[in-house]
């Protein structure tokens, strides 16, 4: 089965959480500047994860999904992190691949991650971290 696993993390938040969803999965998480291995297979699972800045995932993410064919995507799961007071949810990035013509798990996972050094500087902790591996198997037990 081909999983991939590409995030984007501008502090560092998304990575860990998509660390701990790699390391259940026995994977590799690639960032998103360096995703361009994997067009052109096809993907079994694609989870992607991204922050929510000030309400909304990057323009690098924007832009990734833009490039993504459903022809080799089977399934699609998505995931994210938000410094805000309650952690932004990733339906901006399901809503995206959706529109792309990808089928997208119903199940997704979000939680706090530290911003600005001040809001939420303990996360994502290790009880977010279990969290994020626990979605990872509930995920693969739906595919």
């Amino acid at each position: 089965m081909n999983i991939q696993i590409i995030y984007h993390s501008q502090g560092g938040n998304t990575k860990k959480v998509a660390e701990a969803i790699a390391q259940e999965l026995n994977v590799t998480a690639i960032p998103i500047d360096q995703s361009r291995d994997i067009f052109g297979e096809t993907i079994d699972l694609l989870l992607i994860g991204d922050g929510m800045y000030f309400g909304g995932m990057s323009n690098d993410m924007k832009k990734f999904i833009d490039t993504l064919s459903p022809q080799n995507i089977k399934k699609a799961a998505v995931f994210s992190t938000s410094g805000g007071s309650w952690p932004m949810g990733p339906d901006g990035l399901k809503k995206r691949l959706q529109k792309q013509g990808i089928s997208v798990e119903e199940e997704s996972f979000r939680c706090h991650g530290s911003a600005f050094g001040v809001a939420f500087p303990s996360h994502p902790n290790e009880n977010d971290l279990n969290n994020a591996r626990k979605f990872a198997r509930i995920v693969m037990e739906k595919i």
